[in-house]
């Protein structure tokens, strides 16, 4: 899905946590663990 719609409709992801890239490793346990609400993001 392209990003602009998303802009324009003014909905807003919900972000459990965000993971910098050193614990990439730690991001992906924590979205196998679950629960699935809202999104886990790995920064650069």
């Amino acid at each position: 899905m392209p990003v602009r719609p998303l802009a324009v409709s003014g909905l807003r992801p919900v972000v459990l946590r965000v993971f910098p890239r050193e614990e990439a490793a730690e991001a992906f346990a924590r979205f196998e663990k679950g629960p699935r609400f809202g999104k886990v993001v790995i920064s650069h």
